[in-house]
């Protein structure tokens, strides 16, 4: 029965993600699992946390993202392949899904193509990638850190408020990191970090003054976690470690090599993802290790 069940789920799976951008009938994905439309729906819903309509927007919007910041092909062409009747439509939706146009998104370095997911599928160049498989060592670190993080937020959500904001420990682990004493600073202290460079990457400038409700530190969560992980990727597609990267946010300037700032960047987020599960113990809530082995287990 698993094997059957596991079986209609990969052929949904495989129909779902393909011809992005033309029209696919619920009725010919039901016919194709032998099942009525409606369990098809639940079915695919239950499992991946978006109904089909919402996996193949998205799908076709990552690839036409990837498309954009990979290639020279026109922006009209590209909303013409995503199955858009106009650029103006295109543009509408494009915006929605990653808070800028088209014609910004191509003008930024290294942008990620990832839209924020539960269920961690995305687009990639003739396939899927599934966030939570890889075999390298960079994606393991970087999902590890996002998992966690993920799952300390989803703790924190469970906390009555005002214990979000209750003195719990002292992080201050270097000079340039502003001192954090509740889940919520350290939370955000652990996204923030991610966010500066990023900024930084980009050329552009970045404030400290970010939102910090649960569902805003979320949503921060998610985007910088893709970003960097494209930004890894991209990396090691084109072998740029050892390539150097001149902060000009900085004062004085300082240069950085790529493999410098993701390692940086991974080590500091352990560091403060301990504090954080000391912060929980604290406050009786028991979360487990920092170990990548217990992720590597799931």
């Amino acid at each position: 029965m698993q094997s059957s069940y596991q079986n209609r789920l990969e052929v949904l799976l495989h129909l779902l993600s393909s011809d992005l951008g033309q029209q696919k009938k619920g009725t010919e994905v039901a016919k194709a699992i032998q099942s009525s439309q409606e369990h098809s729906i639940r079915l695919f819903e239950q499992t991946y946390q978006e109904t089909p309509k919402e996996f193949r927007k998205r799908l076709t919007l990552e690839r036409a993202a990837y498309t954009l910041s990979r290639t020279e092909q026109s922006i009209t062409s590209i909303a013409l392949d995503a199955g858009y009747a106009s650029l103006e439509a295109f543009t509408r939706a494009f915006r929605k899904a990653f808070q800028v146009t088209p014609t910004a998104f191509r003008a930024t370095r290294t942008p990620s193509f990832w839209l924020p997911t539960e269920n961690g599928i995305h687009f990639a160049p003739g396939t899927l990638r599934k966030e939570a498989i890889s075999l390298d060592l960079i994606d393991l670190l970087f999902q590890h850190d996002f998992w966690l993080t993920r799952k300390m937020l989803e703790a924190a959500e469970k906390l009555p408020p005002d214990q979000l904001d209750r003195q719990v420990g002292h992080m201050h682990i270097a000079p340039y990191y502003k001192p954090a004493h509740t889940l919520r600073e350290m939370l955000d202290s652990l996204i923030a970090d991610k966010e500066a460079w990023l900024s930084a990457l980009h050329g552009q400038h970045w404030t400290e003054d970010q939102p910090t409700t649960l569902p805003d530190l979320k949503s921060r969560t998610h985007r910088t976690y893709t970003a960097f992980l494209d930004f890894a990727s991209t990396i090691k597609e084109k072998g740029e470690w050892n390539v150097e990267f001149v902060d000009a946010v900085c004062t004085p300037p300082e240069t950085f090599t790529f493999k410098g700032i993701l390692a940086h960047v991974i080590t500091f987020s352990a560091i403060k993802r301990q504090h954080l599960l000391d912060a929980f113990r604290v406050l009786g809530v028991d979360l487990g290790s920092n170990d990548p082995i217990e992720f590597e287990r799931l």
